[in-house]
């Protein structure tokens, strides 16, 4: 789901208990697969904030996917955000199959940066991660 305000995001976020809010990005993540298979970083967002035993393989695949993404487009901070997050998540799972050896660093958002979604930006600010 994408808001044109952070605003109205931000009111409907803090409008939901933990529990809907997980619920609902499980949700998201559920019909943007079926729909939108292809869109890797919606799909890695939603799922790593599903944050269940039960979409932790598919958040660190997907969140896997995206930093590969990511840091073929010289986005490196992006692309750490989102294997950070792959960690986080197989480190919730029980699953044998998510993926391993990726530091441990923080569990902060990424943006996205999937064919079809927002360019990632890079610390100087543009989409291509190169010094102007």
């Amino acid at each position: 789901m994408r808001f044109v305000q952070a605003l109205v995001r931000d009111t409907i976020a803090t409008g939901l208990s933990r529990l809907r809010r997980t619920r609902m990005h499980a949700r998201l993540a559920d019909a943007l697969e079926r729909l939108q298979p292809g869109g890797i970083s919606p799909l890695a967002y939603h799922y790593s904030r599903a944050a269940t035993a039960a979409t932790a393989a598919k958040a660190a695949r997907y969140c896997v996917q995206a930093a590969e993404y990511a840091e073929a487009r010289y986005a490196r901070d992006t692309a750490i955000e989102l294997l950070t997050q792959a960690w986080s998540a197989s480190a919730g799972s029980r699953s044998p199959s998510t993926p391993t050896g990726t530091a441990n660093t923080s569990n902060r958002s990424a943006p996205c940066c999937a064919p079809g979604s927002e360019p990632a930006r890079s610390p100087a600010g543009n989409a291509s991660g190169q010094q102007p």
